[in-house]
């Protein structure tokens, strides 16, 4: 008897799609972390030869989503100054 994965047979894959497509691209980089997490504890469970090679992946897709929030933080400060020094000579006063 034939047994199915009644789990990947109910997935929506068009639906899930279009949701992550509507995601911020921080949010879309954090879940591919998370999956290949993921697949990276399958691997190393059963010690597939691949794994060293998804590890180095997962590892640059966490340093890559760390570089980009520092330099979202720097443009974010930049465009606070850049704001608040526009105020001022605007003639606005608070």
């Amino acid at each position: 008897m034939a047994s199915t994965n009644n789990q990947t047979n109910n997935v929506d894959f068009d639906s899930i799609n279009k949701t992550v497509k509507s995601l911020n691209a921080g949010m879309q980089l954090w879940l591919a972390q998370e999956c290949l997490r993921n697949a990276l504890m399958q691997f190393m469970y059963y010690d597939n030869e691949l794994a060293p090679e998804l590890n180095e992946l997962v590892v640059a897709i966490k340093k890559f989503r760390a570089t980009n929030k520092l330099n979202n933080e720097a443009r974010a400060t930049a465009y606070a100054r850049k704001s608040g020094s526009a105020e001022i000579d605007s003639g606005e006063r608070k």
